[in-house]
């Protein structure tokens, strides 16, 4: 578990891949990279407009210690184009912030809820 403080949420790490079909339609695949643990905290809510609808948009930011990765591949895999999710719940990570000068290095990533 990690080591940075409050409270504990463990998130899977998914890279997405983008390939063509034969008739050229992009085809997205997601696959689970690692599970990480740290601690997601909600910094505000609002409502807005978005494909014609009312919806809810949630941030979050999530704190994951440096050394929660297993390798250096893994941990490149925190990037912007990625999600972080759980059992029942998905974010997009929109912002990664690294803390290497931090007395546990690591990382704050931002996240928006995908409903």
């Amino acid at each position: 578990m990690s080591l940075l403080p409050g409270p504990k949420t463990t998130l899977t790490l998914y890279e997405l891949t983008t390939t063509n079909s034969a008739s050229m339609t992009p085809i997205d695949t997601w696959t689970a990279i690692q599970t990480l643990d740290g601690s997601l905290q909600p910094l505000s809510a609002d409502e807005s407009m978005e494909y014609n609808k009312e919806t809810l948009i949630a941030n979050f930011k999530f704190i994951v210690a440096t050394s929660c990765f297993i390798n250096a591949t893994n941990e490149g895999k925190l990037v912007s184009k990625n999600q972080l999710r759980s059992a029942t719940r998905t974010f997009d990570i929109i912002f990664n912030g690294a803390r290497p000068e931090a007395m546990i290095p690591h990382y704050s990533v931002i996240l928006k809820e995908v409903t």
